[in-house]
């Protein structure tokens, strides 16, 4: 990556691991692939916090919503504009209405629910570099989504 490319998001992550990212991102978004809803239902299953929010919301709605915020996370770490502007545009009512704020203890538990997910939905194409580049970005997403000290 050529220092005039680079992002304040994204200057954690190497090339290959955005390309890494923005592949997976495409892979997990198209009709085939179980993704969103093995995402919802161990989410309903795993963490309690979230139940009431998704049942209201709908499974429907929470994969437009998601698939829709999980570009604008990709598109952010290439562009570098802010997380959360980017996904504010894509927060599900409910959910933020129902769901306490995000602390540092959930939102790590939240990031091993999605990677246990992509891991088993792309199966094969999982590997350890891909592992890292989730990790990297989701290092970088709770810097900027998370309050310090939480």
């Amino acid at each position: 990556m050529t220092p005039n490319s680079q992002t304040k998001f994204c200057n954690a992550l190497t090339e290959t691991q955005l390309i890494s990212i923005e592949k997976g991102r495409v892979w997990l978004s198209e009709d085939t692939s179980p993704f969103s809803r093995k995402l919802y239902d161990r989410l309903l299953e795993e963490h309690p916090v979230l139940r009431k929010p998704l049942l209201t919301t709908g499974f429907q709605e929470f994969q437009m919503a998601f698939l829709k915020g999980f570009a604008a996370i990709v598109s952010a770490y290439r562009t570098g504009r802010d997380f959360r502007a980017e996904l504010e545009k894509y927060w599900i009512s409910p959910i933020v209405v129902f769901t306490p704020p995000m602390e540092g203890r959930r939102f790590d538990r939240l990031a091993e629910t999605f990677l246990r997910t992509v891991a088993e939905c792309v199966e094969d194409a999982w590997s350890p570099a891909v592992e890292e580049a989730w990790r990297v970005a989701i290092r970088e997403m709770k810097r900027e989504l998370v309050a310090d000290g939480d």
